[in-house]
This record gives structure tokens, sequence and C-alpha cells, in this order.
């Protein structure tokens, strides 16, 4: 497993960054909703991050992503994936295919 870290004075393509990554990690104190974690999602890209408020409501701890205050915890859990393939590519699609059987049109519409 290859691992990035970037400086946030630097300019990459972080899109494309994302894309590639095997695995999105995050451990903030304080996070609302973080946009990057959507994004990630939305690729495919499963999420390892400490419970902040935002990310407790994405993530459901061992089916969609993994959420941990302990360090090690973290590093095991990023371990795992880096490891499993299969664990990698499921995770991440939990919440899509939750999504599309508890949605309908007639639930849309009303919105």
């Amino acid at each position: 497993m290859r691992i990035c870290a970037l400086d946030s004075a630097i300019y990459v393509e972080c899109d494309k960054l994302l894309h590639d990554a095997q695995v999105m990690i995050m451990t903030s104190d304080h996070e609302g909703t973080p946009m990057v974690a959507l994004e990630a999602m939305a690729l495919g890209v499963p999420i390892v991050s400490t419970p902040t408020d935002g990310l407790k409501d994405l993530i459901d701890d061992g089916r969609t992503g993994f959420l941990a205050d302990d360090d090690s915890v973290l590093a095991g859990r990023l371990i795992e994936l880096s490891e499993d393939e299969q664990l990698r590519k499921a995770c991440p699609l939990h919440p899509w295919r939750e999504l599309a059987n508890s949605t309908t049109l007639e639930d849309t519409s009303s919105a």
C-alpha cells in the first residue's frame, strides 16, 4: 500500500489522487460533513476515520467504513483494508445499495 500525505500549500489534482486511492483516512477532532468524504464514497473509496459529527452520520462502522478514536484501531483497520481487496471493494458499496433499496421515485418527488 502506498501512502500519500499532502501539504496544504501544494496544489494537486485532488480528484485524481482520491480516485486512485485504496482508502481515505481522516483523523480530525472536529469536522462537519467533509466534502472529501462524500467524494470518496461516490468514488467507492472506503473511509477510515475518527468518529466526528458528520462522519458518524455517513459511516456505519464496520459496514460502510470504519470509525475509531484509538490510533491503534485506526492503524489496524488501514492494514486490514490494505490486505483484503474484497473488503476494500465491498465496504463503500453498502450505502449506495441501501439507498437504492430504500428510495423510490415517490420518495424523491415530494422533496
